[in-house]
């Protein structure tokens, strides 16, 4: 089931906490890292997949994001069997906000960042009107820390990206490694959403 949203300027970045969506307030100051080696390998497949064409740059959330459907699994977010004891594990992983570190191997260079650069575009002349839009330089990804069962086999994890107003996407995805390495099950991604609006400039969703 796929929900559309529209993602307003405030939403994005009027709020104090911007893509801290349904996380559980912490002190930045006292923040856990998250260091998972095998959760940054599933992260950085995503990402990379996710990523536009002919980008070279790239910014990450500085903190872990679980998206806002965690607190259940009925509805979009109803896993299979085989995945319900790492859901359990993606739940508990990210009952709180953890601080990120320099653990992605990505094809893009990126930098993480509290909150996405921001900038206003400047007027066509000196007494041209001010454009009250606002954009994103460079596209910024909020990324869960991954849920995983015992054997590390199953894997959940949430990934959203926003580049711009109207220009956003996430959705949380289920994967099962193999022998080639981690793989998206047919089933996923589940609880899929995105702006009204695509175009070049919005990443692709990982397949």
């Amino acid at each position: 089931m796929r929900r559309i949203v529209t993602i307003s300027l405030f939403f994005l970045f009027g709020s104090g906490c911007a893509f801290c969506i349904s996380q559980t307030s912490t002190v930045p100051g006292k923040l856990l890292t998250y260091g998972d080696p095998e959760g940054y390998a599933v992260l950085s497949q995503l990402i990379d997949k996710a990523v536009p064409s002919k980008t070279s740059e790239i910014d990450i959330s500085a903190t872990t994001n679980r998206g806002e459907y965690v607190g259940t699994t009925e509805g979009c977010l109803k896993v299979p069997d085989d995945f319900s004891s790492a859901f359990e594990d993606f739940r508990k992983k990210n009952e709180s906000t953890m601080r990120l570190a320099d653990g992605f191997s990505l094809k893009s260079k990126y930098a993480l960042k509290d909150k996405p650069d921001v900038v206003t575009p400047p007027r066509s002349t000196p007494d041209g009107q001010q454009l009250d839009e606002k954009f994103i330089p460079r596209t910024f990804f909020t990324v869960s820390a991954v849920g995983f069962d015992e054997s590390k086999t199953h894997a959940i994890a949430y990934v959203g990206a926003y580049c711009g107003v109207m220009c956003a996407g996430g959705a949380y995805y289920l994967l099962i490694k193999g022998k080639d390495g981690w793989k998206e099950i047919p089933d996923s991604p589940k609880c899929e959403w995105m702006s009204l609006e695509r175009g070049p400039a919005n990443p692709r969703r990982p397949s």
